[in-house]
Order: C-alpha cells, then sequence, then structure tokens
C-alpha cells in the first residue's frame, strides 16, 4: 500500500477509508484508529483535518452519496446503470449498507449529508409536473414515498420473498408492480390501480412541433396528460419498447395541458 503524502492525498484517503468502512458496520462501531489504519496514515491526521471522526465519516457518506448520484460503482468506474433507474441503489451495495447501518443505529444525523439523488428526483418531478423549479409540498411527499418504496425493496426484498417461498416468477412480478407503483407516484397516477396491477399496454406518441402528448388505452379512451408526464413514458417506449399506462387520480391528477 502506498502511503499517502500531502495534504490532499491525506484527505483522499481518510475519505476513501470512511466510505469503505461505513459499508461495512455501523458509525459507532468504526474508530478514529480504524478510520487511520485503513487510510495507512497517522491517528493524528484524522483530527488535524477533519477535527475528529464525526465530521470524517459525514465526509465518508457524502463521497458515497456523490459517487452512486453519478453512476460510478465501488470502484470509481462508470456503471451500466443510471440512478434514477427504479432501484438502482442495490448496484452501489456499499453505498446501502452505509445508510441501513447508520439509520438503524439512530445515527444518520451525526452522518448526515444532502442526498444529491434525491434532490435531483425532486427537480425532475416537479419538472414533470409543471410545478416550476421550486417543488410543491405534494410533490416532496410524492417523492418521499418513492423512495421508502425503493429503499425497502431493496434492503428486504430476500426475506420477504424468502419467508413467503415466492419463485423467481413471482420475485419478478413483485417487482413489476412496484414499478407500476413507482410511476404512478411520480406521475401523479392512481396509485391504488397500480398496486393491484392494472395497467395497460400503451402507445405513446409525441407531436414535437406541437409539444402535446397523447396515450391510448386498450380500452379505447384517450386521456391527454401533461406534456412532461408523456415524455417520461415516450422515454420508456423508447427504452423497453412499451410503457404502462394508469388512470389519473381523481383528485390531484396530473392536468392536461
Amino acid at each position: 500500500m502506498t502511503v499517502p503524502r500531502g495534504p490532499d492525498e491525506v484527505r483522499t484517503a481518510l475519505v476513501d477509508a470512511a466510505s469503505a468502512l461505513l459499508g461495512e458496520k455501523p458509525p459507532q462501531r468504526i474508530t478514529g484508529r480504524e478510520l487511520a489504519e485503513r487510510a495507512g496514515v497517522n491517528y493524528g491526521l484524522v483530527h488535524h483535518y477533519f477535527g475528529g471522526k464525526g465530521a470524517l465519516l459525514s465526509e465518508g457518506l457524502a463521497h458515497l452519496a456523490a459517487s452512486y448520484a453519478l453512476g460510478e460503482r465501488a470502484d470509481g468506474k462508470p456503471g451500466d446503470w443510471r440512478p434514477s433507474q427504479p432501484f438502482s441503489i442495490r448496484n452501489r451495495p456499499d453505498y446501502l449498507r452505509a445508510i441501513a447501518f447508520a439509520s438503524i443505529a439512530g445515527e444518520m444525523d451525526e452522518v448526515s449529508t444532502i442526498h444529491p439523488v434525491v434532490e435531483a428526483s425532486l427537480a425532475e418531478v416537479a419538472d414533470r409536473r409543471g410545478c416550476g423549479e421550486e417543488p410543491t409540498d405534494e410533490t416532496r411527499v410524492d417523492v418521499a414515498v418513492a423512495i421508502m418504496f425503493q429503499l425497502g425493496w431493496c434492503l428486504f426484498a430476500e426475506m420477504v420473498t424468502g419467508g413467503l417461498e415466492l419463485d423467481v416468477t413471482e420475485h419478478d412480478e413483485v417487482e413489476a408492480r412496484l414499478r407500476l407503483v413507482l410511476r404512478a407516484v411520480l406521475l401523479g397516477l392512481d396509485v391504488g390501480e397500480a398496486a393491484r396491477g392494472h395497467a395497460f399496454a400503451v402507445e405513446a406518441v409525441l407531436e414535437r412541433d406541437h409539444e402535446r402528448a397523447f396515450f391510448l388505452c386498450e380500452r379505447g379512451h384517450v386521456q391527454v396528460v401533461a406534456r412532461r408526464a408523456l415524455r417520461a413514458l415516450a422515454a420508456d417506449v423508447e427504452e423497453h419498447g412499451r410503457a404502462v399506462a394508469l388512470a389519473p387520480r381523481q383528485h390531484g391528477a396530473v392536468g392536461a395541458d
């Protein structure tokens, strides 16, 4: 192991050590000396550069969050996934374990950081709903619900499906329904229909010249929804060859332009 030299190398080595250890154990079980040993530096440098273990662990968690938001693998190389994809955090089990350990230990306040993906999600959903740059309270609540769905599934999928003795096909069906729920929450559609797996194969068409969009359900009904929401559906069609559409909510539905 190369011994870090100079302020920049030492700080980087300590933050890398904190990021790695946060993915292995709860924060309260990580000592300053362990951080220094993992980084290959003198223990006194933890206090010299960060003032103590707590600040260094916060830096480590922030580094994990930023790396995940950039779509990087744990080794820093580009991943083959996007952080905006549902359940993408399972591609970074180190980060998933880090926030789970800190949360269970009741120490998220000690290592808190603004989650860049949360901020990006808020901005993206607000834009799709035509809310402008500042997300509404409803948008914030909906994004929070979506994040909880994703974290819960990524953390407990194997335990739940194993306990219920679900096979691979049933496991995939559960995830498919959760994807529908996430899409419904973020686009302001009927969550109840999504949870029951009621979906329709749709053809999404963007009339780019007129910036209007329609989708045709199998039931024969033509719905007009917000342009930004339809762009999301069109992206699904482009990526997967199909999309799913659900009946808009009776209250707080995505409005027509």
